[in-house]
């Protein structure tokens, strides 16, 4: 509920739901029922071949909805260098 505060302090039409069951069906129920235009998400992508590249949920939302799917990559474990950090470290 905070991440969704803030992002209706602005101004984006935002809300926070808790559910329980298969992630995959849970979400793009959640969208539906609210309306959404898309979704949009973080993967892992830890789906492997039979993942295309996806993460397991992340396939089953777009196999289960026709809403459009924006997905983003999840940030490493040790989070993402850019700039003057990576360009130290020879990235």
């Amino acid at each position: 509920e905070r991440r969704a505060a803030e992002w209706r302090a602005e101004g984006i039409d935002a809300a926070a739901v808790v559910a329980r069951g298969d992630a995959a069906t849970v979400v793009a129920a959640a969208a539906t029922r609210a309306g959404a235009g898309w979704i949009a998400m973080a993967g892992h992508g830890q789906g492997g071949l039979g993942g295309l590249a996806l993460g397991g949920t992340a396939l089953r939302i777009v196999q289960t909805t026709a809403l459009p799917i924006l997905l983003v990559a999840a940030p490493p474990a040790g989070g993402f260098r850019i700039g003057a950090d990576a360009a130290e470290e020879g990235r």
